[in-house]
């Protein structure tokens, strides 16, 4: 009887180191797998994260050509109400308006140079 258990305790031991060195090749191909999987995940992550920069850059770059055209329309805007404003009148061949009416257009002119100068501001910043 000690003979048969000895047998078959031999036996199931060649049986588990059978099934351990089969399952420990399958370990090891599934671990190279395993980090070349993990690799590509990362490469893919870090081409994501490039993309993303690329699209911020490209909106900074056209936010900035616009402002760029805001810059010279309110530069020619300044330089139009200045020359409306120091004659100190709109029309200079003919007999100039009532001393109200010139009033409102010249806070009205103040104000487009508050305006045209923040829009100014902004272009630069």
């Amino acid at each position: 009887m000690a003979m048969e258990v000895g047998a078959a305790a031999a036996a199931a031991t060649g049986v588990g180191a059978g099934l351990w060195s089969y399952n420990r090749g399958n370990y090891m191909f599934d671990q190279k797998n395993h980090y070349t999987r993990f690799t590509a995940g990362l490469n893919m992550a870090i081409a994501q994260t490039g993309l993303y920069r690329q699209d911020i850059q490209q909106l900074t770059e056209l936010t900035v050509a616009r402002q760029d055209c805001y810059h010279g329309i309110a530069a020619m805007g300044l330089t139009i109400l200045t020359a409306i404003y120091c004659p100190g009148r709109v029309g200079l061949h003919e007999p100039p308006p009532p001393g109200w009416l010139q009033g409102l257009e010249f806070v009205n002119i103040a104000g487009c140079y508050l305006f045209l100068g923040l829009a100014l501001w902004y272009a630069m910043h």
